[in-house]
């Protein structure tokens, strides 16, 4: 009989607790390592979205003006000051991810947040700017690897659905598709 941790009940709980772990580990981005683990991508808040993960709350924190003019599918408009409020009020599965103009003010808004003691505060990484890059504009350069192909198929996938434009550059000369990454404003998604 081969041991596991079914045979004791410490092991089987510390064995759920990696495997959550692990889990957790696939979705959070934290390459930065002076960002724990609350660093998210774009990309992994587009699947959400796009598979209606449940409690999942999108914190703009810009202000007003440019919030009407572009924010991402489903934010709210939140003031720094309010997400903690938030973030406390929030069922304990859900998941708060806050934004901004890029990663500064909500990288500061998140680890306050994980200081007070809201697990589940994240903000993504390069704001709103890396949701208009890497969803709606992702590119694919000329030359890229099979696996380099692979991930970008998938994320073209996403960015259709949120009425995105991939592009493939067909030659290392090809600049249609980097030219046009910033002309895709006021969606107002």
């Amino acid at each position: 009989m081969m041991p596991g941790p079914a045979r004791n009940p410490l092991h089987r709980a510390l064995f759920v607790l990696a495997l959550a772990g692990a889990g957790a580990a696939l979705v959070v981005d934290s390459s930065d390592p002076g960002d724990g683990d609350f660093r998210i991508s774009a990309v992994t808040v587009a699947r959400w979205l796009r598979d209606g993960r449940p409690g999942l709350t999108l914190a703009d924190l810009r202000p007003v003006a440019p919030f009407r003019e572009y924010h991402l599918p489903q934010a709210r408009r939140i003031g720094a000051d309010s997400v903690i409020g938030l973030a406390a009020g929030a069922d304990s599965g859900a998941v708060i991810v806050v934004y901004g103009s890029g990663d500064g003010q909500a990288r500061t808004v998140a680890r306050q947040a994980r200081q007070a003691g809201m697990a589940r505060v994240l903000y993504l990484r390069a704001g709103v700017d890396e949701w208009h890059d890497e969803v709606l504009t992702p590119v694919l350069h000329h030359g890229a690897s099979a696996r380099d192909v692979a991930a970008f198929e998938r994320v073209a996938e996403l960015s259709r659905y949120f009425g995105g434009r991939p592009r493939r550059l067909r030659s290392p000369e090809d600049t249609s598709a980097t030219a046009s990454r910033r002309s895709r404003r006021g969606c107002g998604i």
